[in-house]
């Protein structure tokens, strides 16, 4: 059975750190709390166009890709598309499918301040979170050939024997404007 980082997962794998600062600094809903806010974050900048950096665990952008209608016509074509650092990938020996596309994306990197404004957190605290869910990914994939790391109302990376691959949630598609055959074929609903 895989190690599942749902936002409830996310906390139950925190709490498995002996010197983990949850419950003492920070509690579990502060974690929940956090993450829902990168997530948002990060729909936020693929809506305006932009790639989110989260470092040390992941790049989430568009793969871009042009298609020849004919002479006069070329359609451009953004899917989304979540790369995990090339240090996680080395670090566990993850085979990642790389992309042959054009990932020629604005990159931002993820604005701790902002999600410290949604969550009413300090900024502290926030990078405290995003630290220890980083730590506990890290652990889990050393302990477990199985993990599903969840980006709630975005989709899943899903990682079984050392193959990685990512699902996106049908309401995350369909928010980016993709068409339903796109949607049905690279779509799954989150559990």
């Amino acid at each position: 059975m895989p190690v599942i980082f749902s936002p409830e997962g996310m906390v139950e794998q925190v709490l498995k750190n002996p010197a983990t600062a949850l419950n003492k600094e920070i509690c579990a809903s502060h974690i929940i709390k956090v993450w829902e806010a990168v997530s948002g974050y990060i729909i936020q900048q693929l809506c305006k166009g932009r790639a989110v950096r989260i470092d040390h665990l992941a790049i989430i952008t568009f793969k871009v890709k042009t298609v020849e209608m004919s002479q006069r016509e070329v359609m451009i074509q953004k899917v989304p598309h979540i790369l995990l650092s090339a240090e996680i990938e080395k670090r566990h020996g993850l085979k990642i499918k790389r992309p042959v596309y054009n990932l020629d994306v604005p990159e931002v990197d993820l604005n701790l301040s902002t999600i410290a404004l949604c969550t009413n957190l300090t900024r502290a605290h926030v990078e405290y979170c995003i630290d220890e869910i980083i730590c506990a990914f890290n652990r889990a994939l050393m302990c477990d050939p199985q993990v599903e790391f969840w980006f709630p109302k975005i989709g899943r990376v899903v990682i079984q024997c050392a193959d990685v691959d990512v699902v996106f949630a049908t309401s995350f598609l369909n928010l980016l404007g993709y068409s339903d055959e796109f949607v049905q074929d690279k779509a799954c609903p989150l559990r």
